[in-house]
């Protein structure tokens, strides 16, 4: 890390040594000649944009294609932006282009150490960058995740897990800031429920963007902070599980009503809609002055109704069941 003053020293000198003014010593005109390691990014985000975006993460981590965490204010407008780990200066400068062209972004430079060849080429002057503070180190993954299938008779289709475990075992002298928490659908690539939990709480609960029926696998990462730096560390061991949930509804295909002549249809039930369990489903034929008839198939969209009065208009009403509860039954 360093202060606006030592940034403002740097930009000085760098000018100073190129034969331009501040002004005009663009990052890209340095990024030629440099060499050496760079470990994160100088950021100026664009007047009354904020440093951390909605998901939690650096403004502008979407765009680099990176893993960044948020460093310090350097004042003036300037914000550094760590790397998860040391680059080259040419991979750093990658980087740095891109995080630029979000335009949330006035400019983007990166934070390390240079050799900078001067513009007269019998010599060679080297402007080290101020030393940074000690860096956060990752902490290593939360132990014992356990996923579990939390669904609950209040919301019987909606589809919820509850994922709780331990404390990393290995913080480094940092404190927990809160939890990563991420899921995937083939168990390698992740896609982010919340990048920071914001709380030491070691269970969250889980209750959109999952559908019944489908196997996700789950795994969550601590976010240290130590002073005003943050760090995402290892992840978890990743757990698998399916949720499951009442079914939906049948759809009656066609007329609501049967005769001898034609049995009861509905409309085929996918996983989904059928919560992930299998499902028994039940028609029921019923007329005036007449015995309701009924009949049942498992996963099936059809079943015969037996003893129908030949000549009688039956209305069909259907419900699904499975495991978990019941659909409410339709009339059509």
């Amino acid at each position: 890390m360093k202060s606006s003053l030592v940034a403002l020293a740097v930009a000085s000198a760098l000018a100073l040594n190129l034969g331009v003014s501040p002004a005009s010593a663009s990052q890209s005109e340095i990024a030629t000649s440099e060499t050496g390691l760079a470990v994160g990014l100088i950021v100026k985000y664009r007047n009354g944009v904020s440093a951390v975006a909605p998901n939690g993460e650096p403004t502008g981590e979407n765009a680099a294609g990176a893993d960044l965490s948020l460093g310090r204010d350097l004042g003036l407008g300037f914000t550094s932006v760590d790397f998860s780990g040391t680059l080259s200066n040419a991979q750093a400068q990658r980087i740095a282009n891109l995080v630029a062209q979000d335009p949330r972004v006035e400019s983007a430079s990166i934070d390390g150490q240079f050799s900078l060849a001067s513009t007269n080429s019998t010599s060679r002057k080297v402007i080290p960058m101020a030393p940074r503070t000690a860096t956060l180190k990752a902490a290593s993954g939360p132990r014992s995740l356990s996923v579990k299938d939390a669904w609950s008779s209040t919301s019987p289709q909606t589809a919820s897990v509850v994922l709780t475990w331990k404390t990393p075992s290995k913080l480094y002298s940092a404190s927990i800031y809160g939890y990563r928490v991420e899921y995937s659908t083939d168990g390698s690539h992740w896609l982010v429920y919340t990048a920071n939990s914001k709380s030491k709480t070691t269970q969250y609960t889980i209750k959109t963007r999952i559908q019944p029926g489908v196997k996700y696998w789950y795994a969550v990462s601590a976010v240290t902070r130590r002073g005003s730096s943050t760090k995402t560390g290892a992840r978890s061991a990743k757990i698998p599980l399916t949720a499951t949930t009442a079914p939906t509804a049948p759809v009656i295909v066609g007329n609501a009503s049967v005769s001898t002549a034609k049995p009861a249809l509905w409309a085929t039930q996918n996983i989904v809609q059928r919560g992930g369990l299998n499902v028994t489903y039940t028609a029921e034929a019923s007329a005036a002055g007449k015995t309701t008839i009924s009949c049942q198939s498992v996963n099936a969209a059809t079943c015969d109704l037996p003893g129908l009065v030949t000549g009688t208009e039956y209305k069909l009403t259907l419900k699904a069941t499975n495991a978990r509860a019941t659909a409410s039954t339709l009339t059509q």
